[in-house]
């Protein structure tokens, strides 16, 4: 018996070819009709989504840590529970935009702009000039 993967496969390899032998549907009806289909897929879980946007929306943003759970070392939330003065004392500065800046030693990456640019050239998100 093929599993439920391969029964899948199989309905989506048969709906393709009913389209491609149909010689009365152009290869643009084909995409057209394909795009309409994800497209009408995509608002159906979209509206659910919004939904459930709403809901967390609305419910308190208090949050509750479980036992022993802590943030990541890497966790950006600097000044919660502290004082202007204790930041500060920790070697933080205020950037221009409100946001707090961890000491040298803190930071995560010492990346410069020609390394991230060779990354993601490397990766092909960059066209070659």
């Amino acid at each position: 018996m093929k599993s439920y993967r391969e029964q899948q496969r199989e309905r989506l390899s048969d709906s393709i070819f009913e389209y491609i032998s149909d010689e009365k549907i152009t290869a643009d009806e084909f995409i057209s009709e394909f795009y309409d289909e994800v497209k009408e897929a995509f608002d159906y879980f979209d509206k659910y989504a919004q939904k459930c946007k709403q809901v967390i929306d609305k419910l308190p943003k208090k949050v509750v840590l479980a036992d022993g759970y802590s943030h990541s070392e890497h966790y950006y939330d600097y000044g919660r529970n502290k004082t202007y003065d204790e930041v500060i004392a920790e070697g933080y500065t205020m950037s221009d935009d409100g946001f707090w800046m961890p000491p040298e030693e803190k930071k995560i990456s010492n990346a410069q702009e020609q390394d991230w640019e060779k990354f993601w050239e490397e990766n092909g998100f960059l066209e070659n000039n």
